[in-house]
């Protein structure tokens, strides 16, 4: 499965592109909703996880954006940050609070 990663921390992405990839997902990363937006125009991820707070915007806008595209309408998006106050949102197909073991968060992701 292909994930795409969106998260502004390095060594957040770096750990979960260890992680991730160690337990069988393909990982593309962006550190930005615009470097996500070019990494979405060449290639459509089974799943996207990102983080709320991005230098050029946030998550949950970055999701209701995807959401309005047709060719990616259907792909899960997982909102990863510090609380679960976005829970419920119609652009996600779930929240994942950051303070999650990383090894839990793949087993998770699997769910969506």
């Amino acid at each position: 499965m292909k994930i795409l990663i969106v998260d502004d921390a390095p060594d957040i992405r770096e750990i979960l592109e260890i992680v991730l990839g160690q337990d069988g997902w393909e990982v593309t990363t962006a550190d930005s909703v615009t470097q996500a937006n070019l990494q979405l125009d060449k290639e459509k991820p089974d799943l996207i996880l990102v983080d709320f707070q991005l230098p050029d915007g946030d998550g949950v806008s970055a999701a209701r954006a995807w959401k309005s595209q047709n060719e990616l309408a259907s792909i899960p998006i997982v909102l990863y940050t510090g609380s679960e106050s976005h829970q419920g949102d119609p652009a996600l197909a779930g929240v994942i609070v950051k303070t999650i073991d990383p090894f839990e968060l793949s087993r998770r992701l699997k769910e969506f």
